[in-house]
């Protein structure tokens, strides 16, 4: 069982970031634009099932005043729209001019961990489907994804702050017959002593996401073992097809 993921995101997950506002002592907002893999990791054995994976957003949103290291926003509260595409907060010097962190539209939290969630089951020797009808007969397996937690912050100092982001999940994986599987996954990063920077929240989110990546196939692998075993597993990566 491998330690690392397969898969880093190229240059950075978060490579093509865009600025709506300067990032230096302010509140600018801040819009990040994910960078996918082209092709999902293939693990060498198949299982001949096929998944069909569903995400919620489930995280809690809470109004300012309040800490920034859970989901926030200022103001009224967004629209739903809104709040699927927001990831993070920001603050300026001594802790004034609150500013959300968003995701580049189309772009959404569910729509992230779903593309993870995928790559993770593909890995683990499932077949995706793109529909619950695609399958012949329905997929041998449904998998709900809930996300409680996807959210970048910052902890302002001196001259200096800490940039930290959290990604988890809690996935139910629910065959045709039968009682669910249940698995959790979580990915969490902190720089300290960095700047209030784009590179800053890009390498947090970045981090936090190879992360949550990984402990997610993990998973994934251990059910897929669990479901049927992998005989080749002793020949290495270039055994079987």
């Amino acid at each position: 069982m491998r330690k690392k993921s397969r898969w880093t995101f190229p240059a950075s997950l978060v490579a093509a970031a865009l600025l709506s506002a300067a990032c230096g002592g302010g509140g600018g907002a801040m819009t990040l634009k994910p960078n996918y893999p082209d092709e999902p990791a293939q693990r060498h054995h198949k299982i001949g099932k096929t998944v069909f994976v569903k995400v919620t957003d489930a995280r809690e949103f809470s109004a300012q005043p309040g800490p920034i290291s859970v989901p926030t926003y200022a103001g009224q509260k967004p629209p739903d729209g809104e709040l699927a595409r927001t990831i993070g907060a920001r603050s300026g010097e001594g802790g004034k001019n609150f500013s959300t962190i968003t995701l580049a539209d189309p772009e959404t939290v569910k729509s992230i961990v779903k593309q993870l969630a995928e790559i993770s089951f593909e890995f683990a020797g499932f077949k995706v489907v793109g529909t619950a009808e695609e399958a012949e007969g329905g997929p041998d397996y449904v998998a709900e994804v809930s996300v409680p937690g996807f959210w970048v912050w910052m902890t302002p100092g001196g001259l200096t702050i800490a940039v930290n982001s959290n990604v988890e999940a809690e996935v139910s994986l629910q065959p045709k017959d039968g009682a669910p599987v249940t698995l959790s996954a979580r990915g969490y990063h902190e720089d300290v002593d960095v700047g209030n920077s784009i590179d800053s929240y890009d390498l947090a989110l970045n981090e936090a996401l190879n992360n949550f990546l990984v402990d997610l196939e993990k998973g994934c692998l251990e059910v897929a073992d669990s479901i049927s075993p992998d005989e080749d597993e002793d020949e290495g990566e270039g055994g079987g097809t």
